[in-house]
């Protein structure tokens, strides 16, 4: 019995089509060469099985030959487990990064606390004209110099505290920022989960490899803003945080909700973001707060960090800002401890004369609580009013003074004065020791905690470069490997081709030229 006549034309046509397939893949690659996020694709074939191994019942006289090719998977090339390795590094990667490009915005402010800083110099020169004072204890001029020099110490505690609410607010900002791009970025992913589904339900042999490498490409730039895990399932991605609160579930997503609240150090209403994840797909919605014990990383980690940090591990603005509260708080209670002991001078001002002479008078005016000034301008730590009224009142003695006795005549003295002078040098100071050392530890803090942030970005940076030059390898388009497999797909093309020629030169014969002789 004769074989179906056209089984050779079939089973070159399948050769044709793959080989064009292949062409059509190769094209697609190279054209997507320096796409963001795009991994190469390949052509996965399988022989057809001969019709007798296809069907139960069958004609007994069936060819045996195979059908040809068919196409298996158009496959991506990726490694799922160097994905997973790339986003937990760059979600560490990028906390660390964002922290020390923080502190390092903080830094100039602490260079105030070096040798040629203004902070330092006005501190320096306050106690310079207490020296100046107990040389000239009864006279205007070194008075002035004295209330001025606080004055202007003051101002510079001021203007570093303001800068670093600046920067406190920079943070606070960035917080709102980062929880958009990942409310937008999941949004995008729950749509693409949607469309994926519909596609390659409607075509289980096929994948929606683009659409895949969307996804993919958002995975990654997620888990730079906070740190995820995430469970493929049935053409969907599933994702939770690091700590299980999940984020996009299938088709649905939890969206970061940033309210504005008082702010728990300035106590300023309606200025403070706080980040609530809220969970509308079951019956009884729900919320979780986003804080810096269950946000372990992204971007989003390291601003949360550096906005409401006030501890000495992983220090954030707040820290600082509360070594700067400690130090003009020891200053001040320093201060006012000697200069309430000594006595008033019985001047007058504007020819009106003053109290008699006498002590309990406070030089500085300084609730630690309420920090040295808000966001709003308003100084809490100033000179008193009665320093303010009048420098007469500046104590240097430290017995009162009576100018108007005939009998005593007491001039006082400048013991006080010399107390308030010696205070620079003393180790002894309220919860500080010395000034100057105390100002270094901090200038020091500051630094290390750069130096960490950035020593540990740099080492994570490194590895991530090396697993994404890793992922590359196999996901990226090599052109030369591209450039090869069109010759192949060519060759096979021309062969195929050359096939479909052959058996038609057959079928002419068969039809044409068979059977004419003896006609």
């Amino acid at each position: 019995m004769i074989r179906p006549t056209f089984y050779g034309l079939e089973i070159a046509k399948t050769g044709l089509y793959m080989s064009q397939l292949g062409m059509d893949v190769t094209a697609h690659n190279i054209a997507n060469v320096d796409t963001p996020g795009y991994t190469r694709q390949r052509v996965v074939t399988q022989s057809i099985d001969p019709f007798n191994a296809l069907y139960r019942l069958k004609p007994l006289n069936t060819y045996k030959v195979g059908g040809g090719v068919e196409l298996k998977i158009l496959d991506q090339i990726r490694d799922e487990f160097l994905d997973w390795q790339f986003r937990n590094e760059q979600s560490d990667y990028s906390k660390w990064a964002t922290r020390a490009q923080g502190l390092r915005y903080i830094e100039p402010l602490y260079d105030e606390f070096s040798g040629g800083g203004p902070l330092r110099v006005a501190i320096t020169e306050l106690f310079d004209a207490f020296s100046e004072l107990s040389r000239n204890p009864s006279d205007r001029e070194p008075r002035e110099a004295a209330r001025q020099a606080a004055l202007t110490m003051i101002e510079a505690f001021q203007q570093t505290y303001s800068n670093l609410l600046v920067q406190r607010d920079v943070q606070n900002q960035a917080i709102k920022g980062t929880a958009d791009a990942i409310n937008d970025i999941t949004e995008q992913i729950a749509m693409l989960n949607k469309t994926i589904n519909n596609y390659e339900y409607e075509n289980p042999m096929h994948m929606a490899n683009d659409l895949r490498d969307k996804r993919n490409l958002l995975l990654d730039q997620l888990s730079a803003l906070i740190d995820i895990k995430y469970e493929p399932a049935n053409g969907y991605v599933n994702i939770t945080t690091a700590d299980g609160i999940s984020l996009v579930n299938g088709l649905h997503v939890n969206k970061i909700e940033a309210r504005l609240d008082e702010d728990p150090i300035t106590k300023d209403a309606n200025s403070y973001y706080r980040l609530f994840l809220v969970d509308t797909n079951s019956a009884l919605p729900s919320e979780t707060e986003l804080t810096i014990k269950n946000v372990k990383g992204g971007e989003l980690a390291g601003h949360l960090q550096l906005r409401d940090n006030d501890g000495a591990s992983n220090p954030g603005v707040p820290y600082f800002m509360d070594r700067l509260n400690v130090l003009a708080n020891a200053i001040a209670k320093e201060i006012n401890a000697i200069h309430s002991m000594g006595y008033t001078f019985p001047g007058s001002e504007n020819g009106v004369a003053l109290d008699k002479s006498h002590n309990g008078v406070a030089f500085f005016e300084f609730d630690i609580t309420k920090g040295i000034c808000d966001a709003n301008g308003n100084i809490n730590f100033k000179l008193s009013e009665d320093i303010l009224e009048s420098v007469w009142n500046i104590a240097c003695s430290d017995e009162p003074i009576d100018l108007d006795d005939p009998i005593t005549a007491k001039g006082g003295n400048n013991r006080i004065a010399l107390l308030l002078e010696e205070l620079i040098n003393s180790t002894t100071l309220d919860t500080i020791g010395n000034i100057f050392s105390f100002m270094t530890t901090v200038t020091v803090e500051v630094a290390g905690a750069i130096k960490h942030a950035a020593s540990i970005a740099d080492s994570l940076g490194a590895n991530l470069l090396n697993i994404d030059n890793n992922r590359t390898s196999i996901s990226g388009v090599s052109l030369d490997e591209e450039m090869t497999n069109m010759i192949k797909y060519q060759h096979s093309y021309d062969a195929s081709a050359r096939m479909v020629t052959a058996m038609d030169e057959m079928l002419e014969t068969l039809i044409n030229r068979m059977g004419v002789v003896g006609r």
